[in-house]
């Protein structure tokens, strides 16, 4: 196998994890829209929805990305495509046309090279595909899942806005439920993060390889026993 669970977690080790980590998970989720609140700021929109100094669409996203987390453990369907919808609507609230619904238009993502324009998506493909995820589970792992499934998210561009905040707290669902840990991406490597998206959106699957295998390296984290 080559995207094994990174960690095997008890439900309590999980929440734990969780909840030590929402102000970093929820501060580089924002750096998706390069927000320039610090984690201190952060910090203190999530305790208070509110802070000094900060424009009021940052101050959105940050308590908008605050429910979309609060959404992995309240969330008790097993439906992951309700689920990711469920997100959408509320991380891309402020930002999307039609917020939590599949995209039924054309839209442009620029990359290094050029503008990458998906297609449409269908919904019958991807009501199949989300409900061939348990399968990828059983017949991989969770962390290879959930690492497929921010990929595919991310390049499809299911939703009008927030896919990447959307596709990061799928994974981070699929995950949870599998006791596998968290995904989120250090700010720090946000730089070759984005560099390797665009390749991936421009590429091919090695390209897609390439990313996967990134991030499976720098983004997964849990707790290490010594």
């Amino acid at each position: 196998m080559k995207y094994p669970n990174k960690y095997n977690l008890s439900p309590r080790e999980e929440v734990f994890v969780i909840k030590k980590n929402i102000i970093e998970l929820i501060y580089n989720a924002g750096q998706f829209e390069a927000l320039n609140t610090t984690k201190l700021q952060t910090e203190e929109i999530i305790k208070y929805n509110q802070v000094n100094n900060v424009p009021v669409n940052e101050v959105l996203t940050i308590v908008n990305l605050k429910k979309g987390f609060a959404l992995i453990a309240k969330f008790t369907q097993n439906d992951i495509f309700k689920f990711a919808r469920s997100v959408n609507k509320l991380v891309a609230a402020e930002d999307a046309l039609k917020p939590g619904e599949i995209r039924t238009g054309n839209v442009q993502v620029p990359t290094k090279t050029q503008l990458y324009i998906p297609s449409i998506p269908l919904l019958k493909e991807v009501e199949d595909y989300f409900l061939n995820l348990p399968l990828k589970i059983l017949s991989s792992s969770a962390t290879n899942a959930a690492l497929e499934a921010f990929l595919y998210i991310t390049k499809k561009q299911l939703f009008w806005d927030g896919n990447k905040r959307t596709a990061l707290i799928v994974a981070n669902k699929i995950l949870f439920e599998a006791n596998a840990g968290i995904f989120s991406i250090p700010e720090v490597m946000f730089v070759e993060f984005n560099k390797l998206l665009s390749n991936y959106y421009d590429g091919s699957e090695i390209e897609k390889e390439i990313l996967k295998q990134f991030l499976y390296e720098k983004t997964i984290f849990g707790i290490d026993y010594k």
